[in-house]
């Protein structure tokens, strides 16, 4: 809010084209960030092209406030014409996370999984990986995202999440998982039960060893 207001306070007049370019994102930034979504929106749509340097962050921006004033069918354009054109890695990762999510409501579950799937390697991949376990109408390789979350993402909140949704059934190379995933959130007592019970099913080596490492 203290950002808005001293923009609104400098003095009026004819600036350089750039220096105005470059307050009107800051005012559009803004407005979006106090939830003032038409505001931002038009002036988002008047900046079209204003600055190619920031065109990617103004097609995000845009689509963000689409969806916030419920038309995502707008938001879902806006996204994907930022995906073909777009040249800044980081923001299209959030683009496609975004989009999926889009696609998801919208009742594109291909499109969705597709997206998804091409997270895996993207600082989103925990969020892709959680979505696909859900969604993927093959046991197997819903098991396999599963897996892959648990193993390389033990620390984050999505894991745990689905650490507790896996099957009693759970091969020994997942409750070894689990077990880890419960340990890294400090749910020691959780993470013990898995162990003991592992160890009492006599795993191959290593998986034996690292079980028994783990339970100190």
């Amino acid at each position: 809010r203290e950002a808005r207001r001293q923009l609104d306070s400098l003095e009026k007049g004819p600036r350089p084209l750039r220096e105005q370019q470059g307050l009107d994102f800051q005012r559009a930034y803004c407005a979006q960030a106090l939830g003032d979504h038409p505001a931002a929106l038009a002036a988002l749509r008047r900046l079209q092209h204003a600055c190619p340097d920031l065109e990617d962050y103004r097609l995000f921006w845009l689509s963000r406030s689409l969806e916030e004033t419920s038309d995502p069918q707008g938001a879902t354009a806006q996204y994907e014409a930022l995906l073909a054109a777009g040249q800044h890695p980081a923001l299209l990762g959030e683009t496609r996370l975004r989009l999926a999510e889009l696609c998801l409501k919208q009742g594109q579950r291909p499109r969705a999984l597709e997206l998804y799937g091409q997270l895996l390697e993207a600082p989103q991949a925990p969020t892709a990986l959680a979505r696909l376990a859900q969604l993927d109408e093959k046991s197997e390789t819903a098991r396999q995202h599963r897996l892959r979350l648990l193993r390389e993402y033990p620390t984050h909140a999505l894991a745990l999440e689905a650490a507790g949704q896996a099957p009693a059934s759970a091969s020994a190379e997942e409750t070894y998982a689990r077990a880890l995933v419960y340990f890294s959130h400090q749910h020691h007592g959780q993470a013990g039960q898995l162990l003991e019970a592992l160890l009492a099913s006599e795993p191959k080596p290593p998986l034996r060893t690292e079980a028994r490492l783990l339970l100190g």
